[in-house]
């Protein structure tokens, strides 16, 4: 016949409380790679657009005419278009997992599409922002994912672009 082994009293505290602990470590691990993955597409775009605004007003400066159209495309990707005496160039700025509003005498609503683009101009003499239809002024972008949000700033004097 077999022994019965009386000792065998299973897992100690000791064990459940280290096999608890790396779980939890593990878990933080991974929802920190989430959160760092999300900042940088956002980053990226930002920097994007930001750059995009700010080379249009300089360019515009030394330029007979120029403009900068932004539009989110039909695969939800964020398009910068700027046009340098009629020479367009069109590039993505951001990703289409990102969320675009603009913000508009004090009013936010969704970037439109590519049928109603967002001209931006700048003035030929100072930089500074010039007037959309009806005296609205573009005063901010913002993009975000879940909870992150980061917004680009126009500034309507002086035409600076800044992140906040």
């Amino acid at each position: 016949m077999k022994k019965r082994r009386l000792d065998n009293a299973g897992y100690s505290l000791l064990e459940v409380i280290i096999v608890a602990a790396i779980i939890a470590l593990v878990t933080g691990m991974v929802i920190m790679s989430f959160r760092v993955l999300n900042t940088r597409q956002i980053d990226e775009a930002v920097k994007k657009l930001k750059m995009g605004l700010e080379s249009n007003r300089v360019t515009n400066m030394g330029k007979l005419s120029s403009s900068v159209s932004v539009y989110v495309d039909d695969a939800g990707y964020l398009v910068l278009e700027e046009d340098i005496n009629g020479e367009i160039n069109t590039k993505r700025v951001g990703k289409s997992n990102l969320t675009y509003k603009y913000e508009y005498n004090g009013v936010i609503a969704d970037v439109p599409g590519e049928a109603n683009k967002l001209t931006i101009k700048f003035d030929r003499n100072s930089g500074a922002l010039k007037p959309q239809e009806s005296n609205k002024y573009i005063s901010r972008f913002i993009i975000s994912l879940n909870s992150n949000e980061v917004s680009v700033v126009i500034e309507k004097l002086t035409g600076r672009v800044s992140v906040n």
